[in-house]
């Protein structure tokens, strides 16, 4: 087998196929040299050691091993020079990677991402964020989708609403840490889209394990042309109904905590309306106990949407209150959806119907502008 049909099926091995733009395969190409740089040099070193072994090994009838030279200038030379001068080229490409990974161009999308126990959040640069979900697998999970334009310099500021995640691509070949209370993050080109295709879906998962759920915390970056990208990003809120689009977000963002179920659940409250274990009845309209011996007649619209920007604020008795805040994380469009989606479970609820989100604004603006203009705003939001 040659030297090229090895490095092939290490490829397909590692990363299953070549790399989709010039950074990916440089990066590919990058760490082949380090894997045959490994390879040559354990070889020679253990053929060495091996040779050396047998060829001056302690012979019958010799009492003393035989005397060594103590000094040879060239040989110390030689294998001082030429493994530094190897190990400055590794540094040197690693470098020229990292920078590349590091600084961002000036014409980059920049895309928050926020990691919580267990998903991913990202919001586009006009505050909304995935209005689309798909399952892999007949009664599998949903995964949230987020579209981005081939052929664009993206860059992603990164922090987590509670412990240490991983934002991780792997057909970009890099993960980064997704930390509390901090800011990381890197850049990257997305790939064009195949000819024979319309799309071309990049996972992400997270490459450190965060919990229960660690291992269905993933979702799925769809790559499209830049028409079809504004396409989408224009008219993604158009035409939604309210309550259809806080179900998408509640899938997005709660569901790896909540239910929408009657079943009992320590992690956090259902919010199906009737629901009843720990000594309560659960959902829109229904009254609740705090764990700081406080109660409220009716769950209503100032109470969920001050448990969802300050959850903090009161916490149900029987949980231990470790929902993170969603304050900037959501649209007001997406806040009022969320609340409709949660009245929508309970008989309590308003009647609702089927109109769609009113999300038409004049030339110019985007949905998520238009709801913020037109939403009022009220330093003390989510206080009953």
């Amino acid at each position: 087998m040659t030297t090229l049909a090895i490095t092939d099926t290490i490829q397909e091995w590692f990363f299953r196929e070549e790399g989709s733009t010039e950074a990916v395969q440089s990066l590919d190409a990058f760490m082949h040299f380090l894997w045959w740089h490994s390879v040559f040099w354990f070889v020679l070193l253990m053929g060495l050691t091996a040779y050396f072994v047998i060829k001056y090994r302690r012979r019958p009838g010799n009492m003393y091993a035989v005397p060594s030279p103590s000094h040879n200038t060239w040989l110390e030379t030689f294998w001082t020079v030429v493994p530094s001068l190897t190990l400055i080229v590794i540094f040197l490409f690693g470098f020229w990677g990292y920078i590349d990974k590091m600084v961002s161009r000036s014409d980059a999308l920049e895309l928050n991402i926020k990691g919580a126990k267990w998903s991913w959040a990202l919001t586009y640069p006009d505050g909304s964020g995935s209005t689309t979900l798909e399952r892999i697998d007949e009664g599998g999970v949903e995964f949230p989708v987020y579209y981005v334009p081939e052929n664009t310099n993206i860059t992603l500021r990164m922090s987590s609403t509670d412990v240490i995640h991983s934002f991780w691509i792997p057909d970009m070949r890099v993960k980064m840490d997704v930390m509390p209370n901090r800011y990381t993050g890197y850049s990257f080109t997305t790939p064009p889209v195949p000819d024979d295709a319309d799309k071309k879906d990049m996972w992400v998962f997270c490459a450190e394990y965060c919990g229960d759920n660690h291992a269905e915390m993933a979702s799925i970056m769809r790559v499209v042309s830049l028409e079809k990208y504004e396409e989408w990003n224009r008219d993604k809120l158009k035409g939604m109904n309210p309550i259809k689009l806080g179900e998408i977000i509640f899938k997005t963002k709660c569901v790896t905590c909540h239910r929408v179920d009657a079943t009992e659940n320590s992690t956090a409250p259902s919010w199906k309306g009737g629901a009843q274990f720990l000594g309560q009845t659960f959902g829109y309209g229904f009254p609740v106990q705090f764990n700081n011996g406080t109660s409220l007649e009716a769950r209503d619209a100032n109470y969920i949407r001050e448990s969802i920007l300050n959850p903090q604020a009161k916490v149900v008795a029987g949980y231990a209150g470790n929902m993170p805040s969603f304050d900037g994380q959501l649209a007001d469009v997406e806040l009022e959806a969320l609340i409709a989606y949660y009245q929508s479970l309970s008989e309590h609820g308003p009647k609702m119907d089927d109109g769609a989100v009113d999300t038409e604004e004049p030339a110019g603006e985007s949905p998520a502008d238009a709801a913020t203009q037109d939403s009022p705003t009220d330093d003390t939001a989510g206080q009953p």
